[in-house]
């Protein structure tokens, strides 16, 4: 038998040595390519060439062919902007408004995001757009904010045309008009933007700026959440709560919640505890309920002394309860992020000490019971034997 044992962990050993080595031998002449790019870029740059300033910048950003350096990322970034590369000004105004590598500083941001803008740079106009309308680096002002996402949304920049949509629903910067927020939206959202096709899923759900369509809401609701958008999650579970635009489906409804929930949804969350509260779906969750409480119940109503010798059954009772608890939480999960751990780790705790408890509690009964058997023996062999002798005595 051992020699079967140590066959199987050797054929284990050579298939985890083999997979080992082959990964080390595809990545060998990735990183030696990587390695040699960074160095050409490197000699282009020590050139001035701006472009290839630009890419060693990325590189150093990345940690590719060199080591990651924020500090050399932003110092090759910072030459190639200078030569006016709309990349790099780009990428220099996003480390500004982000504070990432140098202090963060609107202002500056702002300076590097508009050069790069007024060279026609889309998401460099996106994010002055977006910067106007939050007032950063600059006077709040929506009108301009309109003016630049205009600009971004007419190069095809999804980001701009789902911007400029929002303002135009909101009749921010420019007159309120729903159909021309739903031209913008949709453009987005053929794009694949989910933020977008949740938005115009919303419209549809409403009828803003189109005939009410749950159908078609549903439609754009899924493409959204199927790219892992909370909101169109939500969103599409409403929609199988209710019923509108597909059948009224309460599993379904649970299963896009959790997904929701799962991202930090607090509506999700909400939405959850009040379905499982009206017993909508998570039936399994509510039967483990009923399991939890049928074995808690002697627990709490049978006192402790009428148990007799069976003490054990108390306690092995009570690591029911605490397992079923576990399994009602990964059933039906109310709870999440580290008070969801703590909703199955401590139940699960206590449900082994218990376990334990009741364990010991019974060797030690069994362990009396025998103890008193073996007694009672004795003692009925003593008295037959004191019974034999009185009878031998009276014989004449």
């Amino acid at each position: 038998m051992s020699w079967k044992i140590g066959l199987a962990a050797a054929g284990v050993a050579v298939v985890c040595g083999a997979a080992i080595l082959w990964q080390v031998r595809e990545e060998k002449p990735m990183d030696r390519k990587l390695v040699e790019t960074a160095r050409v870029y490197r000699v282009r740059a020590e050139q001035g060439d701006a472009k290839a300033q630009y890419q060693l910048a990325y590189a150093y950003h990345e940690g590719q062919g060199v080591p990651r350096d924020d500090a050399m990322a932003i110092h090759w970034c910072r030459k190639s902007a200078e030569q006016g590369y709309p990349k790099a000004q780009y990428a220099l105004g996003r480390a500004y408004l982000d504070g990432k590598g140098v202090a963060q500083d609107y202002a500056e941001a702002m300076r590097w995001e508009r050069k790069a803008a007024e060279q026609g740079f889309a998401n460099a106009q996106c994010y002055v757009g977006f910067m106007y309308s939050r007032g950063q680096g600059v006077p709040q002002n929506d009108v301009e904010a309109a003016n630049w996402y205009r600009k971004a949304a007419g190069q095809g920049d999804a980001d701009g045309q789902r911007n400029l949509a929002y303002l135009y629903f909101l009749g921010r910067g420019v007159e309120q008009n729903y159909a021309e927020a739903m031209v913008w939206y949709r453009k987005a959202a053929d794009q694949g933007d989910a933020r977008a096709q949740d938005n115009l899923g919303c419209m549809y759900s409403h009828g803003q700026g189109v005939s009410r369509n749950y159908g078609e809401a549903v439609r754009w609701y899924r493409k959204s959440a199927d790219r892992g958008d909370a909101t169109a999650q939500a969103n599409l579970a409403c929609m199988y709560s209710e019923g509108h635009g597909v059948r009224q489906d309460y599993d379904e409804a649970v299963h896009w919640y959790r997904k929701a929930a799962g991202q930090g949804d607090a509506d999700a969350r909400h939405a959850l505890r009040v379905m499982y509260c009206k017993w909508q779906g998570m039936l399994l969750g509510h039967w483990i309920s009923v399991v939890a409480i049928l074995l808690g119940l002697p627990v709490i109503l049978v006192p402790l002394r009428r148990w007799g010798r069976a003490t054990w059954v108390p306690a092995a009772l009570t690591s029911g309860v605490c397992a079923a608890m576990v399994v009602h939480e990964l059933a039906a999960p109310l709870w999440w992020g580290f008070t969801g751990v703590l909703a199955v780790a401590l139940p699960a705790c206590c449900s082994a000490i218990y376990a334990v408890a009741a364990v010991v509690d019974a060797a030690r009964g069994s362990k009396r019971g025998v103890d008193v058997r073996v007694g009672s023996s004795i003692i009925a062999i003593g008295r037959s034997r004191i019974s034999g002798a009185s009878s031998s005595g009276m014989t004449p």
